[in-house]
This record gives structure tokens, sequence and C-alpha cells, in this order.
């Protein structure tokens, strides 16, 4: 098994919803993540943009249908999951519909 890390980072709509990092190297998959927080932050004219981080084969369905699913106050969050390629089927079903 790789050392790769795919990150999966899902965002609100005007910054294109939803990016993929793939790579090997940490330190150039973490400069995407911060990258797209950079551009959240100042579409949503705020440094309070809450980012929620977690390995994609470790967390339920219903978690990430509640982290995916529409802010009731429309605000602007980040979703990081990394670790893609360790998600079950009914994550990668629920990830691809978000999509």
């Amino acid at each position: 098994m790789s050392g790769r890390r795919d990150t999966i980072i899902g965002v609100s709509q005007q910054i294109d919803g939803l990016h993929l990092v793939l790579g090997d190297e940490e330190l150039l998959v973490e400069r995407a993540v911060k990258a797209v927080l950079r551009a959240l932050r100042q579409q949503a004219g705020s440094d309070d943009v809450p980012v929620d981080r977690m390995r994609a084969g470790e967390v339920s369905t219903s978690e990430l249908a509640e982290l995916l699913s529409p802010s009731l106050f429309a605000e602007e969050r980040l979703v990081v999951l990394e670790s893609a390629a360790e998600a079950g089927k009914d994550a990668v079903a629920l990830i691809a519909s978000a999509a």
C-alpha cells in the first residue's frame, strides 16, 4: 500500500463546490488545502470559517451527510476528507451525490 494521501475538500458552491487533491507529498497537499481555505475566507469576508477535517474511512455516513448538507444560516464552511481511498462504498456514494 502506498503512502498516497488523497484529499477531498468540500466547500460552498461559489468556490467550485468540490476540490480533489491527489498527491504523495503532504506539504503540497496542505498548501492546496490552505489555498482553498484562503479563497473561501476572502469570499466570506471573514477569518471565522469553520473547518472540519477527518479521515474519509473513519467518518460515518450520517456524519458525512450532516457535514455536506447546506448550512441553516448559509454560512461558509470547509470540509476536508483525508485518505479518500479508504472511504467505504456508502461514503463514496454520498460524496459523489454531493458533488
